[in-house]
């Protein structure tokens, strides 16, 4: 299923720092990169693109339509296999000084707390961005995919047969 959101900006927003904002994000996090693809023995397999793409939308809207024009984008199938498991839009009103900015993303990819850290980021890159500001983010020590390894090498030492007894 889907995790999504709609934020209200209000003033003058600069989209193309918005959705370059998100652009960094989507390559700062590996698995926002990620898509899952079957093998030909069904087995499901973890791919991490070394570019990823962002699915962003963009609509100056009459404020009556922009509901439905979040709703259509947030709730839109993603596909597992193709990726993106990102989107993004931004849908400033007709009328001047408020946009909204969407995001949604696969639960495979997203949950509820990644959200909160993904939007700090989106924060400080578009501040930057806007304020012609260097970043100043820390490096991410690990990805998910090295939780993924260490969870599964974990399992693989005994501890699956002690989860599953239990």
């Amino acid at each position: 299923y889907h995790v999504a959101g709609g934020l209200w900006l209000n003033g003058d927003v600069d989209a193309s720092a918005l959705k370059a904002s998100v652009e960094a994000i989507v390559a700062r996090h590996e698995v926002l990169r990620t898509r899952f693809v079957a093998d030909d023995a069904g087995q499901v397999q973890q791919w991490i693109e070394p570019q990823g793409t962002l699915d962003w939308q963009e609509a100056s809207l009459p404020a009556t339509q922009i509901a439905d024009a979040a709703r259509v984008l947030a709730s839109r199938p993603f596909d597992l296999a193709q990726g993106p498991l990102l989107r993004a839009g931004l849908f400033p009103t007709q009328e001047a000084g408020k946009s909204l900015f969407v995001l949604a993303m696969h639960h495979i990819v997203s949950d509820g707390w990644s959200v909160r850290v993904l939007l700090e980021e989106l924060v400080a890159h578009y501040r930057a961005a806007v304020l012609k500001e260097p970043l100043k983010l820390a490096a991410l020590p690990v990805q998910y995919a090295d939780y993924a390894a260490w969870q599964r090498d974990w399992l693989e030492a005994g501890e699956r047969e002690q989860q599953l007894t239990y």
